[in-house]
């Protein structure tokens, strides 16, 4: 009876033991982000204390978010400019509009908490449209489509040849290679007789000219092999058609034995090459994983039943690929349009590969504080910018031609 107890006190323990072991992980993920301290302070930006609504200028939110919104310095006059696909946008609305504001520097977290505090009028970066979100503040008419996905550091293809020799030992001691390994050799001999029998069929060819006999007999098993392989098809000159059926048959048999080996052998040499790893959500539980603090690709890790290995949240997506291009971090889930284009920068090129399977699309608006009086007005003008050549000449200026076609996972 007392085994009974203690046996179920154990269960017991350990259930609580995992549970709060589920709680604090959720509770480290899914908590609310502390303030970004984002590194990202653009020339343009002006502090809160600066604006004020007695004097309408609007406060829009920025932060470091290529190719949407990025700081670019002059070469000739040093003069740093803010600009990007959202910057080009938001000008052209605000221009069209007449709207006065000014640019603040505002990380992501504390961009969702000011928005829904009412303490800016606009964020600009990139944001994804979400229920959760929506029910804390505005947003604008989508501008823009990307979606979550992958990036890890490129494919390796490295031969082991250690790996290669165990592969190929224990392939050559199954039963099934050394049956097909014994008819082959039978067949070949069997084709090295037919050959020495009709020996007056080479001692005509050309190149058997001035050749001594053992040269001849090694012709013959030469010839032999590389009947049995396919790579020659020759019925060694026999005048009677029962032999000649008889050596085709024996070639036929040869040919899929020798194919059948060569299959083999080649399928333990493809198992030597390290193959490309195949990141999904089904295995993320054994990679370490960096995202975006704040980000939705944080929040659907959370909401998310498989726990990677180790998490790190980071305040620019800059930041979370340098941790694989430093080796610290197996993967960064992120946005695809984003990753992509940082992967190109001098510092991760070549580092970083971009997968090209979403595992959600990121449908970005602008966010507005709830009932924001310039929304309507915003929102018509971006639509009509949106459906003018000159919304996909901006689009195109900062990613070209290329089409987000993602495979939703």
């Amino acid at each position: 009876m007392r085994k009974v107890i203690v046996r179920e006190w154990f269960v017991v323990y350990l259930l609580v033991f995992w549970g709060v072991g589920n709680i604090a992980y959720a509770n480290e993920l899914c908590q609310k982000p502390p303030p970004s301290n984002s590194k990202s302070k653009f020339a343009q930006c002006a502090a809160f204390s600066s604006l004020g609504r007695e004097n309408k200028v609007l406060s829009v939110a920025v932060r470091n978010a290529p190719p949407f919104v990025y700081e670019e310095v002059d070469s000739l006059t040093g003069a740093r400019k803010l600009k990007g696909i959202a910057v080009d946008f938001w000008e052209t609305v605000a221009d069209s509009l007449e709207l006065d504001y000014q640019y603040v520097c505002v990380g992501l977290s504390d961009t969702l908490d000011s928005l829904q505090k009412g303490t800016i009028d606009i964020a600009i970066s990139p944001l994804t449209i979400t229920k959760q979100r929506e029910r804390s503040f505005d947003f604008s008419h989508q501008y823009f489509n990307s979606g979550l996905v992958f990036a890890s550091s490129p494919a390796e293809s490295n031969f082991d040849f250690q790996k290669a020799f165990n592969t190929l030992s224990n392939a050559f001691k199954s039963d099934n290679v050394v049956y097909l390994f014994a008819i082959f050799a039978t067949l070949l001999l069997i084709l090295v007789i037919l050959g020495l029998k009709n020996f007056k069929y080479y001692q005509a060819m050309p190149v058997m000219k001035d050749k001594s006999k053992p040269a001849m007999v090694m012709h013959v098993v030469l010839y032999s092999l590389l009947n049995i392989s396919g790579i020659r098809k020759d019925v060694f000159g026999f005048s009677s058609v029962s032999m000649q059926l008889f050596s085709v048959l024996i070639l036929i048999f040869g040919i899929t034995v020798s194919t059948s080996l060569f299959s083999m052998v080649t399928a333990a040499l493809t198992q030597s090459v390290s193959p490309q790893k195949n990141f999904s959500m089904a295995n993320i539980g054994q990679y370490s994983v960096s995202t975006l603090r704040g980000s939705t690709a944080q929040r659907f890790l959370c909401d998310s039943d498989i726990r990677p290995a180790s998490l790190e949240v980071t305040s620019t997506w800059e930041d979370a690929l340098l941790q694989i291009a430093d080796g610290k971090k197996d993967i960064v889930l992120g946005d695809w349009v984003q990753l992509v284009y940082l992967s190109q920068i001098p510092e991760l090129r070549d580092k970083v590969t971009v997968h090209g399977q979403s595992f959600q699309f990121e449908p970005y608006g602008w966010g507005l504080r709830t009932n924001h009086p310039d929304k309507d007005r915003i929102n018509q003008e971006l639509i009509g910018l949106l459906r003018h050549k000159s919304g996909s000449d901006i689009i195109k200026r900062y990613i070209g031609d290329k089409q987000i076609s993602l495979q939703v996972n």
